[in-house]
């Protein structure tokens, strides 16, 4: 059984039975449920202010490539949208076919800028955990590696950082390895995510609160208390 020291947990009122969704590329479904929906680089400041959600701004790794000055100004400007809870998803990823200098160079900006701006990282993180080490040393804002598979040592050296936090999504309902990995992640730095998947934020709740032992309501109030620490209450304000 898990012991969470740090709350005290209290009867959940209606209202406040919520969920919180730290990293989507759909926009929120219900209205009890928070989201912070992944924007792509091609969007705008104007459109992105017009959405009634907390929205991610960033150049995913994938596409470090296009990075150039036009670029980084654009960023710039969407990042100062009022609706902005993050610089995401960004990152780092061996995986991919981009060039690791670009992918290097893009994400030394996006890092820099969150540490500007004071917004909290979702990091895209493949094969590349280690490379973020020296970042989590230093950085002064939260830094969420999404979708988070790393294994045990892995977990370890990032979970040494207070700025670490780390994000199960999908793969929790039939991965046995992620299953497993869940209940080694410190619980006040564990946040949920659906991704892009197809699964609803509520299906990755009910898991996890078996997987954990943990009911329910209390596992909503620990979620909803990570979630403001990592995005600041402001955030939260599009809720």
């Amino acid at each position: 059984m898990h012991v969470v020291p740090f709350i005290s947990f209290r009867p959940l009122r209606m209202e406040e039975s919520q969920y919180f969704n730290a990293h989507t590329h759909k926009k929120p479904q219900f209205q009890n449920v928070w989201a912070c929906r992944n924007a792509f680089h091609f969007s705008n400041k104007k459109s992105l202010s017009a959405l009634k959600y907390s929205v991610s701004v960033g150049l995913h790794p994938w596409h470090s490539g296009l990075f150039s000055p036009e670029l980084e100004k654009k960023i710039r400007e969407n990042s100062l949208a009022n609706n902005v809870a993050a610089i995401g998803e960004v990152g780092l990823d061996k995986a991919s076919s981009v060039d690791w200098n670009c992918q290097l160079k893009t994400w030394e900006f996006e890092f820099g800028l969150a540490q500007t701006l004071k917004l909290p990282l979702i990091i895209h993180c493949v094969k590349a955990y280690y490379e973020f080490v020296p970042f989590c040393a230093k950085t002064n804002v939260p830094m969420m590696f999404h979708g988070f598979s790393g294994n045990s040592d892995v977990l370890k050296q990032l979970s040494k950082y207070e700025h670490s936090y780390f994000s199960i999504g999908p793969h929790l309902l039939k991965n046995k390895m992620i299953q497993e990995l869940i209940s080694k992640i410190p619980l006040n730095r564990l946040l949920f995510e659906t991704d892009a998947g197809k699964f609803s934020i509520i299906e990755i709740y009910e898991t996890a609160s078996c997987i954990l032992k943990i009911e329910m309501k209390n596992l909503q109030l620990l979620i909803k208390n990570n979630t403001l620490e990592f995005f600041g209450q402001k955030a939260l304000l599009h809720f």
